[in-house]
């Protein structure tokens, strides 16, 4: 079972691994390639026993599907539909897990926040301060290079 994290639980990955686990574009170009395998699978994502999921991404898990009818919604896993994959969008988390890059979970973002927010998401992932959902800021590492 292979698993697409995007959205907001991607934003929660690279928040907490930041850029060292980016990997090369070789790299990123062969986890896209199986990724998009696995969109043209229709199986729908899970997670395993005792809701196993990478770092920082807590529950529900956002994860891309191929279609309507790989959707599912479960209290742990919430599906976005997606056909197909940019080029060296998205990197290898390791079990199973693939997580879309900073540049695509930008993107992917540009569908749900307000202008502002996402201006505000622009500067936290080229800067080293990193605005926490009550407002605070706080220095941290950059999620992208």
């Amino acid at each position: 079972m292979v698993v697409i994290i995007g959205y907001e639980s991607a934003l929660e990955y690279w928040r907490t691994v930041g850029p060292r686990f980016l990997q090369g574009l070789k790299k990123r170009r062969s986890a896209t390639a199986r990724a998009r395998k696995a969109l043209q699978a229709q199986e729908k994502p899970r997670l395993s026993a005792g809701n196993r999921r990478p770092g920082g991404c807590s529950i529900p898990v956002h994860a891309l599907v191929g279609s309507a009818s790989a959707r599912t919604q479960t209290g742990s896993i919430v599906c976005h539909v997606r056909s197909s994959l940019p080029e060296e969008s998205v990197v290898d988390a390791g079990q199973g897990f693939f997580v879309s890059t900073p540049e695509f979970c930008f993107l992917q973002m540009a569908s749900k926040l307000s202008l502002a927010r996402l201006i505000q998401l622009g500067c936290e992932r080229s800067s080293r301060v990193q605005s926490t959902p009550m407002g605070a800021r706080r220095r941290c590492a950059r999620w992208a290079s």
